[in-house]
């Protein structure tokens, strides 16, 4: 009967060892899981402060849009992924046309229109 309890023992010890090996699986599999839950808490805080920043700068874009009415304003459709634009006319009289010699220039009043003189 020696032999059966040696057997036994081999089997058990086997078992053993794959138990452990189970287990520190079990082990590493869990240190991972909660390592892509710590990175994913971490993305969760990043995307927040992307949306904070984004709505600060949609903010500006409609403080400029409102100072920039009477000129041109270029914006995207996203239906249609056109440009749509809102323009500015300057219009200038000029009288006694005939009595300007030529090649001469002449300047006309200035206007401003999205921040600069024309």
């Amino acid at each position: 009967m020696s032999g059966a309890t040696d057997s036994d023992s081999s089997t058990n010890l086997r078992t053993a060892e794959a138990s452990a090996e189970v287990l520190q699986t079990a082990n590493d599999f869990a240190d991972i899981c909660k390592n892509i839950s710590e990175k994913q808490n971490e993305q969760s805080e990043l995307n927040v402060k992307v949306l904070e920043k984004l709505q600060a700068i949609q903010n500006d874009l409609n403080e400029i849009k409102i100072k920039l009415k009477d000129d041109t304003i270029f914006v995207r459709d996203r239906k249609t992924d056109s440009i749509i634009s809102k323009s500015f006319v300057m219009k200038q009289i000029f009288e006694n046309v005939l009595e300007v010699e030529n090649e001469k220039w002449f300047n006309g009043k200035l206007e401003e229109h999205f921040g600069v003189q024309w």
